[in-house]
């Protein structure tokens, strides 16, 4: 039987399986039914997010949740579990938190704080529990006090591009709060990136997967990445995969498969692959090709990152509205989605703004010294350099232009040689580089924007608000 005819063995269905040929440009030559599906997959890297480009290789396919990425190498206050399943002691996957909540797995773990994907069972959805460290010694009261004010004003601030608490709570006498799960990763690492080392990691597990269901299943004789679509690799995961699977979950597979999916839709959009066919019914073999070349690179374009920086321009407006200071924006801490947003100006992914572990509220009890430094150094205002408490919105705009000046050059202003010390007296003292000067293409107005953000003095910035600020973003974009 000619197993490109056949009806759909993996479901039973009707459905063809066609083989698809190769879309656009050239492609460099390769064979993903080459590759030896017997070859130990790598080991994660145990050294987490090592740089602003992502994740390594095997880290960008299973981690699922990202609050605070890595911050530009010292400065990193997050850092992604080496092993899939390296659970805390305190907490262990099946566990129940206020009879809702069951933890499914460790995603991360910053200064403060533990992070787990679980589920909310009476929502039936998928959620992240952030828990409060164990202190070791005498109980860290202002630790305590800082987790609690970042839940409790996440969940009086209700924005579409802020990061929704569900609910707080206390498990086994520490402090908790449960959000939404974000999955497309962060402005720093989006997670509609996908390395070839990372799609050949997955192309074994699909390769293992199918010779052992070919081994039980006749019909199944014949079907390869040549011939293997989009789709019918998701179902063949889905009703296939091993209860034992040494490295990796069958929802992470599953997870990836539908980024390249999503992917594909978005290169369609832009043009950079032709509309012609669906991305369920792209071979493996020519998927593979898609990515060896690149093409999942860099799908946000400069103008969708412009738009998504207006996005988190309006969340701090509502924010500033309502008497809270962020202090701590940066990319890292702007969570993307797996849904896409609509609008007159493009098609991008759903942004929110999340950490608010060093939000500046009125009348909070005053959990740091007077002169304590609150905020990560790259992206910190001079004004937060000096350690003043009397903060405007002004400084989380001056943490938007610096974060605007990176996407544009793709580097901070200020780096310090990599001495953090260094980079707190270059932001309270030294101009940055014009960005006319780099030889890097400049939207018309963008530069005049982030110069003006830039300012050291916090009425010489000029904008009376964020919403101007997003304003003037979405007319430049």
């Amino acid at each position: 039987m000619d197993p490109l005819q056949s009806a759909n063995p993996l479901r039973g269905s009707s459905r063809v399986i066609k083989p698809m040929p190769a879309r656009g440009k050239a492609l460099d030559d390769v064979n993903p039914a080459d590759i030896n599906t017997d070859t130990p997959l790598a080991k994660p890297d145990s050294t987490g997010l090592q740089n602003k480009e992502g994740l390594p290789a095997f880290l960008a396919i299973t981690a699922e949740y990202n609050p605070n990425g890595a911050n530009q190498g010292q400065d990193s206050d997050f850092v992604i579990s080496s092993s899939l399943n390296n659970l805390s002691e305190k907490v262990s996957t099946g566990t129940i938190l206020a009879q809702r909540y069951q933890i499914e797995g460790f995603l991360g773990q910053g200064g403060m704080a533990q992070v787990y994907s679980a589920r909310d069972f009476t929502q039936n959805r998928k959620i992240a529990i952030k828990l409060l460290k164990a202190t070791t010694g005498s109980v860290n009261v202002s630790l305590i006090e800082r987790f609690a004010r970042e839940g409790e004003t996440m969940q009086k601030l209700s924005h579409p591009h802020i990061l929704p608490v569900y609910s707080l709570g206390e498990h086994n006498g520490t402090q908790y709060i449960a959000m939404e799960l974000m999955e497309a990763g962060t402005l720093r690492s989006p997670r509609f990136v996908i390395e070839e080392e990372n799609l050949v990691s997955i192309y074994k597990i699909i390769g293992k997967v199918l010779k052992a269901a070919q081994a039980k299943d006749d019909s199944l004789e014949g079907l390869s990445f040549k011939n293997l679509t989009l789709a019918n690799a998701i179902e063949l995961i889905e009703n296939n995969f091993p209860a034992q699977e040494s490295g990796i979950t069958k929802e992470q597979v599953l997870f990836i498969l539908n980024s390249i999916k999503r992917l594909i839709t978005m290169a369609q959009e832009q043009g950079k692959i032709e509309k012609t066919v669906k991305p369920d019914d792209y071979s493996l073999e020519v998927l593979f090709k898609i990515f060896k070349k690149g093409i999942g690179k860099d799908l946000l374009t400069l103008e969708q990152k412009l738009l998504i920086v207006a996005d988190i321009c309006d969340a701090l407006q509502y924010a500033h509205q309502h008497d809270a200071i962020h202090r701590d924006v940066k990319p890292e801490n702007i969570l993307l989605s797996t849904e896409v947003t609509h609008d007159k100006y493009t098609v991008r992914p759903i942004a929110k703004l999340g950490d608010f572990g060093l939000v500046l509220v009125p009348d909070a009890t005053r959990i740091s010294k007077s002169q304590d430094i609150l905020g990560s150094v790259y992206y910190i205002s001079p004004e937060q350099t000096m350690g003043h408490r009397n903060l405007t919105g002004l400084a989380d705009l001056y943490s938007i232009g610096i974060i605007l000046y990176e996407l544009v050059s793709g580097k901070v202003p200020f780096d310090g040689g990599g001495n953090l010390l260094a980079v707190l007296e270059q932001q309270k003292n030294e101009i940055p580089k014009p960005l006319s000067t780099l030889d890097i293409q400049i939207p018309p107005g963008l530069e005049p924007l982030i110069m003006t953000l830039l300012q050291k003095k916090p009425s010489d910035r000029h904008f009376k608000s964020a919403r101007e600020v997003s304003d003037e973003l979405r007319r430049i974009a």
